[in-house]
């Protein structure tokens, strides 16, 4: 009974106890952790849904309204108010047809705004539709010169043309629906305040001066050599000025059309070098010459020579590839976007393609126009060509054909200033870079050489115990052999002498025998007769060795007895 009682204790508490009280009492604490970390979550999602909704409801009561119609009458007011603050002539409102995203309700709409103003009062109608509170952004904005040649009050008098583009959202069943009563739409909103902010610019309201090409008169051959009854052909063209061109030639004698820039010489008649005189004028009154001189000679007698082979030039490399975009000339950059989130910065650029009429934007380390978007500065973007590593600059508003050199971007001194500080930085970063690998490279070599002393010691004193152990065998095999001392049994056999064990006492050695003379001598270092050493000379001293072997005592084979 006892060890059945135990057994049911013991299945209790490992299939009810354990299970149920125990091990959740052991695992609380994750558990906490867990539901904790579901909770931040849960929060996090729950405060961006509060800021969608917050976002939602401060855009629905800057329109005014859910309807594109009324948000586009509110529009069109607006802007006749300010038709009449700025005085702005020959003004048109022409509002686009609506387009609606069926997926998302979105309705978009843009109002086309043209006129004529002066300088300043198109550029304050320009700020204060900027402002307007249904404005999602200004399009592509063309200024220009009402007329060119204009004098009195009208020389300075300039057309403007903007495309004013409308968002207009749909209720939203997240949000609730929200009565158009009780919005309350601000007067303007302004764009441009704070850190993070978007900049709409227009772009340069000039476009470059480019200066009238001069007038210039050219021939297609400078000398002309032939023969008597040769064709000579004078040809004559014009370039610059206003394009209504009138040609002479002179002198005239001897000329099929003198004033048509095409003309034939008489070459019926040898003559010397002679010049004739092409005589371009525009119709400006503005007049260009250039000079061609012909020769005719008599005709020379034939003589057969060997033509030397035609040699092709080499065909020339081809050119290098432009890695900039093809469509850069309908590409502007419009937005520039400084934003930090946390830790993170997140700097990017918006270009608006003005053919397709779609915004495209790009963070840096993007590639950007055949190179990588390496800097985003106020006044406008700095990227890197992968082909030359070349530093451009992208001005704010202009298209990306515009870019200049970062190097000498004179006209817009905060991005070149921007662009020299992120070049010395990472000229910084190459020069440490060069220094550490160089003191890795010292110091590679430093422990090489090391390694090459210590192998080079232990080769040499390898080589000395190699030297030594030979010399000792040499000792070795020198020593001449020794007798083994044997005894004779009775019985004739011959028996080794045994040797004394560790732990027995040694035998008396035997009296001392010296040794006969013969076997103290070596024959290689006998003494020749005559050169013996006299009495009181000095010898050489004996190896210690040898004295040892001559000092040591030598023990006589036993003889048998006879039985």
């Amino acid at each position: 009974m006892a060890l059945f009682g135990a057994a049911v204790g013991y299945a209790l508490l490992s299939g009810v106890v354990y299970p149920n009280w125990i091990q959740p009492l052991m695992t609380i604490d994750d558990r906490i952790a867990e539901r904790k970390k579901e909770l931040d979550k849960l929060e996090g999602e729950q405060a961006r849904a509060d800021k969608a909704r917050y976002d939602y409801k401060a855009w629905v009561e800057r329109l005014g309204s859910f309807s594109a119609d009324h948000v586009e009458t509110k529009v069109r007011d607006r802007l006749n108010q300010l038709i009449a603050k700025h005085q702005m002539q020959d003004a048109t409102v022409a509002p686009s047809r609506p387009d609606t995203d069926r997926k998302t309700g979105l309705t978009m709409k843009t109002i086309t705004f043209s006129g004529t103003s002066s300088l300043e009062a198109a550029v304050g109608f320009l700020k204060d539709a900027a402002e307007m509170p249904e404005l999602v952004r200004l399009g592509n904005v063309s200024l220009y010169p009402a007329a060119a040649g204009r004098k009195g009050a009208d020389k300075d008098r300039m057309n403007l043309r903007v495309p004013i583009e409308l968002l207009v959202l749909p209720q939203h069943p997240i949000v609730g629906r929200i009565a158009e009563a009780s919005l309350t739409q601000p007067p303007s909103f302004v764009r441009h305040e704070g850190r993070d902010y978007t900049l709409i610019s227009s772009g340069k309201p000039f476009s470059d001066y480019v200066p009238p090409i001069p007038l210039k008169a050219e021939v297609k051959t400078r000398a002309i050599n032939v023969e008597i009854h040769q064709p000579a052909i004078l040809e004559g063209s014009a370039s610059g000025g206003d394009g209504q061109y009138t040609f002479a030639w002179s002198p005239s004698d001897g000329l099929s059309e003198p004033t048509s820039p095409r003309t034939s010489v008489d070459t019926s008649a040898a003559f010397s070098t002679r010049a004739y005189t092409l005589t371009v004028t525009d119709g400006l009154g503005k007049s260009a010459t250039t000079t061609v001189s012909v020769t005719v000679k008599e005709p020379k007698k034939e003589v057969v020579a060997e033509v030397p082979p035609e040699v092709k030039p080499p065909t020339p490399p081809p050119p290098p590839r432009d890695p900039s975009w093809p469509d850069a000339k309908f590409l502007q950059l419009v937005s520039i976007w400084l934003r930090k989130s946390g830790a993170e910065r997140t700097d990017e650029v918006m270009v608006f393609n003005t053919k397709s009429r779609l915004n495209q934007y790009y963070k840096v380390g993007a590639d950007f126009d055949g190179g990588e978007l390496i800097f985003v500065h106020q006044t406008g973007a700095l990227a890197r060509r992968k082909d030359n590593n070349e530093y451009l600059a992208y001005p704010l508003g202009s298209m990306l054909d515009q870019r200049v050199d970062a190097r000498h971007a004179v006209e817009y001194p905060s991005l070149k200033s921007a662009a020299d500080r992120y070049e010395e930085a990472l000229r910084q970063a190459q020069e440490a870079a060069l220094r550490e690998k160089e003191a890795a490279e010292a110091k590679a070599r430093e422990e090489a050489e090391v390694k090459s002393r210590q192998e080079a010691e232990a080769k040499a004193a390898d080589a000395a115990g190699r030297s030594g152990e030979s010399e000792t065998k040499g000792d070795s095999e020198a020593k001449p052999p020794q007798t083994e001392d044997v005894q004779i049994q009775p019985d004739g056999e011959v028996a080794k002498e045994r040797e004394p064990k560790p732990w027995e006492d040694s035998p008396a050695a035997p009296p001392q025998v010296n040794p006969p003379v013969a076997a103290e001598k070596d024959k290689a270092g006998s003494t020749p007769p005559g050169n013996e050493a006299k009495p009181g000379e000095g010898r050489p001293a004996e190896n210690p060795a040898d004295a040892a072997k001559k000092a040591a005592p030598r023990r006589r084979p036993v003889r048998p007895r006879p039985q």
